[in-house]
């Protein structure tokens, strides 16, 4: 089994940590900018993709994966959706790319996660966090028998024309990877550099020691919620608000990495 997964806090990677730890030969690859060349490979055997919602829908980096990868089309497939607040309708906008490629998404699953985009909001308490991590333990457990069963699941979803019109007209490709703009770092910025390693979409470089973003953002906040000094600002929105990732997850496993060359995308499982 191959899972592959997006992540900005740790989520999903712990998501998919714990999955993997039920199956054997199971491999975990992150969807990145370093690894959307290995889409040039036919994938065999049981795929997983794990991702949060954003905006209602699936991230950008997301749906550029989901274009360019091969899965052979008897592969049992399954999703996860990570959500903090609003659901929308991720698995019928991917269950729809994946019908264009011939592939059949067989199951989908949601979780409720700490929500976390503090652009907007503070996040949730450290109890709360806790809560929700041992109920999608619970259900985890749940979701790896049905996967090992290879259940036929559907999740019921609503608003999918409306959840289209917030990502084709109102947060367009453009305006998402310009969100970067409003970043910015106070004085407690050391330039470790943690942010630029953090980031799925290779999008900040470190210039003299500073962060510079390259408007290529996929908005999952990895930047700021790691940066080990809380220095990474969004607007002025962020000052008093704090951070969260995943508390099972250190920061290194977040270092973008290709994957890994013995990775066996051309043999069935």
């Amino acid at each position: 089994m191959n899972i592959f997964y997006f992540t900005g806090t740790g989520n999903c990677l712990a998501i998919a940590k714990e999955l993997a730890n039920e199956f054997e030969n199971c491999k975990i690859v992150p969807i990145c900018k370093n690894n959307i060349k290995i889409t040039s490979q036919i994938v065999y055997g049981d795929v997983g993709i794990i991702f949060p919602v954003y905006f209602r829908g699936i991230p950008l980096i997301v749906k550029e994966f989901i274009k360019k990868i091969k899965i052979n089309q008897d592969s049992h497939v399954f999703a996860i959706a990570t959500y903090g607040g609003s659901y929308g309708t991720p698995i019928s906008i991917l269950e729809n790319m994946l019908l264009k490629k011939g592939v059949k998404l067989s199951a989908a699953y949601k979780l409720l996660m700490p929500s976390n985009h503090q652009t907007i909001h503070d996040p949730i308490s450290k109890e709360k966090q806790y809560d929700r991590i041992q109920i999608q333990k619970e259900q985890l457990a749940q979701i790896a028998k049905s996967i090992k069963n290879k259940d036929v699941v559907k999740v019921k979803e609503k608003g999918i024309l409306f959840t289209i019109f917030i990502n084709n007209y109102i947060l367009t490709t453009k305006r998402i990877h310009n969100l970067d703009k409003n970043f910015w770092t106070d004085e407690k910025c050391n330039g470790c550099g943690t942010c630029s390693r953090v980031c799925p979409a290779n999008n900040i470089e470190m210039l003299e020691k500073t962060p510079k973003w390259q408007h290529r953002c996929e908005s999952c906040l990895a930047c700021m919620q790691w940066c080990p000094r809380q220095s990474i600002q969004y607007k002025k929105n962020t000052i008093e608000r704090g951070r969260y990732h995943h508390p099972e997850i250190k920061v290194n496993e977040l270092f973008q990495k290709i994957a890994d060359k013995n990775l066996d995308m051309n043999t069935k499982n």
